[in-house]
C-alpha cells in the first residue's frame, strides 16, 4: 500500500533489523516510559554506546520540534552514540538476533517480490537493510554485517530483482566502497551474474 501504483519500479526497503531496534534499542530506553531524559545514563543500555559529551535532550529538543514525535529521541540518541562503543554493543548482540533477522529478511524479499511481480514492476531493493546504525559504524563492513547484505544478495537474485544496493548507507562517502571495494565488486558481479541467467 505505501508504493503508489503510477511509479516505475517496486523500490523496497527491508529493515530487517527493526524488531533490535523497536524491541530493545529503542523499545527498552528512549521509548520506555522507565527513560528519563534528564538522566539518560541511567540506562544501562545507553550508557555502553553513549559519547563522553552528550548533547543535552532540551537542548536538542528545540530545534527539533519539526521532526515527527516519534523520530525526535530516535536523532537525539543517534547524535550522541560512539561508533566505536555502538560496533563492540552490535557486535556481541548480533548473533542473539541473527535467526530472527534472517527471518525477517527473508518473509520481507518474498512478501515484496510476490507484490512487485503481481504490479509487473521491476524490484529495487534501495537501502535500510539492517536497519540505520550511526553514520560510519563500522558494524556493517564487519563479517557479521556483511554477511547479511551476501544474504540479500541471494534473495535478490532468487527473486529476480533488477536493481540492488548493498549497504544502509551505500554511496561514495560510506565506508563500503572505500574499505570493501572488493567484496563490493564481487557482491556485483554475482548480482549481475544472477539475474542475467536463464
Amino acid at each position: 500500500a505505501m508504493v503508489p501504483n503510477n511509479v516505475q519500479a517496486f523500490d523496497q526497503h527491508v529493515y530487517a533489523g527493526a524488531m533490535w531496534y523497536f524491541e530493545e534499542l529503542f523499545g527498552q530506553t528512549i521509548h520506555d516510559e522507565k527513560f528519563d531524559p534528564q538522566n539518560p545514563r541511567a540506562l544501562d543500555l545507553l550508557e555502553r554506546v553513549f559519547k563522553d559529551d552528550l548533547v543535552p535532550w532540551d537542548e536538542f529538543m528545540k530545534p527539533a520540534a519539526n521532526i515527527r514525535p516519534f523520530w525526535r529521541p530516535v536523532m537525539w540518541l543517534m547524535e550522541n552514540l560512539d561508533n566505536a562503543k555502538w560496533d563492540i554493543m552490535m557486535a556481541e548482540r548480533f548473533p542473539q538476533w541473527k535467526d530472527r533477522i534472517w527471518a525477517e529478511a527473508r518473509k520481507r524479499f518474498a512478501e515484496d517480490a510476490q507484490e512487485g511481480h503481481r504490479r509487473g514492476l521491476p524490484l529495487v531493493f534501495d537501502e535500510g537493510g539492517f536497519f540505520f546504525p550511526p553514520r560510519l559504524s563500522r558494524f556493517e563492513i564487519s563479517p557479521e554485517g556483511l554477511s547479511l547484505y551476501d544474504l540479500f544478495t541471494d534473495l535478490v537474485i532468487e527473486h529476480d530483482y533488477w536493481g540492488f544496493m548493498p549497504g544502509t548507507y551505500c554511496g561514495p562517502d560510506n565506508l563500503i566502497w572505500h574499505e570493501k571495494p572488493q567484496w563490493l565488486r564481487q557482491i556485483n558481479e554475482r548480482f549481475q551474474k544472477g539475474i542475467t541467467q536463464d
